[in-house]
């Protein structure tokens, strides 16, 4: 058991190292642990089926007598979206902002716990979390409310970065402020967003991207659609402006996107002057009146924009010469899907712009470049680092901004890597086993679960379902029946001979069996598995699903 005690703060990130999204780490001194953030992240085509990840909270709820309470350092879902998934193991209180406060409370009206959460606000004043003092700074984000944490023990202090730049421009929120960081003291860890770290010199302002927004908008002659992340208030608000600059109306498509703009005009971010319509009335407008704002930037299947691209939208639709805005990075291992929502748009004739092919100029990252980090750090100026919050690359861009700086002490750990800070430095004592958890079939799952390795199986070598009525007396094969799929096209007579020989193949391995086997239904399912499976491995260096199922009548 790693028991936290007076001599060192213990750093443990539990999710958001080496990966996107499902950021959480946890922090321990004196007997006690405090967590900050617990986020989702997006499954990829290695889990079929899986559309979230939660974080591996095991080592938490494990200690959760220990754990005195969760941070939220903002409220977009890579660092919020799991609370309410994950909060019944751990059932500690909860400190966030105004803002993230009214968000989070809306995702716990969905499941409806029966023991109702602690959510306490915060807002920049310091306050206690059993041994840690926290003092949230405010930063620049494309969120209201964003917070780097500083958590303070009696060993000194570590900045917990959070999501951050250094927009001098922003739409929503202020500018982070130099001096609160430079006026922090002594800090023995910095722990920083690496997501862009690989990328030189300094993000662009949120006005830049309004400003493309409108150019963009000025541009188009039929329907604007723009997809975006639900929780980018400050895009949405850019939206708003161009739309109201150019003569548009704004429909919002998506549950999420109407639940973050319905908090941000709540808390004032959004000007109640803006009037968002329905998808029923945003039909009806002239094409050049109306822009849609859609879920599904990152090409999920049945959010907003695929549903448009696909027309399966319940009243919205696009035509040749409407103007589409992808104005979201595409986070890794996404690319494939968001490329095919885009060959779908672009073979009925529509505009595509993205920030590939617009340079740019139609979003810009909430994220540190790498001279803002430069800029952070002599701010700051840290004993150790560590980085996380990004893929491998990411983190490793990081280290190397440290090194070039002189930081004695630095790292890029993996999830469940225990790190011991002190003022003297830092170093790694121990490793936990982490693995994420999937969200499938409104259920919390390990992603080595049965039935998604299964799909998996299914999606890369097909599956073949086989019935078998034996007579019960003797045996005898009275039918067998055999259907593969993603394996043949039996419209195709090669194939539909093939299949026969399997069938006849199969018959004929069940005759050759001894009546003990063929009164054992288990025993038939093993061996005349083996007798289907062959075949396709020889001929197409496949190894299918198989199911079988034995009757005896």
């Amino acid at each position: 058991m790693i028991l936290p005690d007076q001599n060192s703060v213990l750093c443990l990130p539990l999710g958001g190292c080496g990966q996107f999204g499902a950021n959480i780490t946890l922090y321990g001194f004196d007997g006690q642990w405090l967590a900050i953030d617990c986020g989702m992240g997006f499954a990829d085509e290695r889990l079929p089926g899986v559309d979230l990840l939660m974080p591996d909270v095991d080592f938490a709820a494990e200690n959760k007598d220990l754990l005195k309470g969760l941070v939220i350092t903002h409220a977009h879902e890579d660092h919020i979206g799991g609370v309410a998934y994950m909060w019944p193991r751990l059932e500690c209180p909860i400190y966030v902002t105004p803002f993230a406060k009214t968000i989070l409370e809306r995702k716990f009206q969905e499941h409806n716990y029966p023991k109702k959460p602690k959510i306490i606000e915060i807002n920049t004043a310091k306050f206690s979390v059993g041994n840690f003092e926290i003092t949230p700074l405010p930063v620049t984000h494309s969120i209201p409310e964003a917070r780097s944490i500083v958590v303070e023990t009696a060993l000194g202090k570590i900045l917990h970065s959070g999501d951050w730049n250094l927009d001098p421009t922003p739409v929503i929120g202020e500018k982070t402020d130099e001096n609160l960081f430079r006026n922090l003291g002594e800090v023995m860890a910095y722990v920083g967003d690496s997501t862009n770290a690989p990328i030189s010199g300094h993000s662009k302002s949120e006005k830049d991207a309004a400003e493309g927004l409108l150019d963009a908008f000025k541009e188009a002659r039929k329907r604007v659609v723009v997809t975006m992340f639900s929780s980018n208030i400050s895009r949405l608000k850019s939206v708003c402006a161009a739309a109201e600059a150019t003569g548009r109306r704004v429909c919002l498509t998506g549950r999420s996107l109407k639940s973050m703009a319905d908090a941000a005009q709540q808390h004032g971010y959004l000007s109640d002057d803006v009037i968002f319509i329905d998808e029923k009335d945003a039909a009806t407008l002239p094409k050049d009146k109306i822009v849609i704002v859609a879920t599904g930037s990152q090409g999920e299947s049945r959010a907003a924009v695929a549903k448009i691209a696909s027309g399966s939208h319940q009243y919205l639709d696009v035509d040749a010469g409407d103007t589409v805005i992808f104005s979201a990075r595409a986070i890794p291992g996404n690319e494939r899907a968001i490329n095919d929502i885009k060959n779908l748009m672009s073979a009925q004739g529509l505009h595509i712009i993205d920030p590939e092919t617009s340079d740019g100029t139609i979003h810009v990252s909430g994220h540190p470049r790498r001279g803002e980090i430069v800029q952070m750090l002599d701010w700051v100026k840290p004993k150790s680092l560590i980085a996380v919050h990004g893929e491998k690359t990411m983190q490793h861009a990081q280290e190397e901004i440290a090194e070039e700086l002189g930081i004695e002490f630095i790292h890029a750990p993996e999830n469940g890597c225990v790190m011991e800070i002190t003022p003297d430095g830092m170093k790694v004592i121990d490793h936990l086993e982490i693995a994420p958890y999937a969200y499938d079939m409104q259920r919390l799952v390990s992603t080595d679960h049965m039935p998604i390795a299964e799909r998996r199986r299914m999606s890369f070598n097909g599956a073949v379902f086989v019935s078998v009525v034996l007579d019960k007396d003797t045996f005898e094969v009275l039918d067998l029946q055999m259907t593969p799929l993603g394996l043949l096209d039996l419209e195709e007579q090669d194939d539909a001979r093939l299949l026969d020989r399997m069938v006849d193949r199969a018959v004929g391995a069940l005759e050759d069996f001894d009546q003990g086997v063929l009164a054992n239904p288990s025993e038939v399912e093993s061996k005349l598995r083996s007798v289907i499976r062959k075949p396709f491995k020889e001929q197409f260096k496949m190894r299918p699903f198989v199911e079988i199922h034995v009757t005896h009548i």
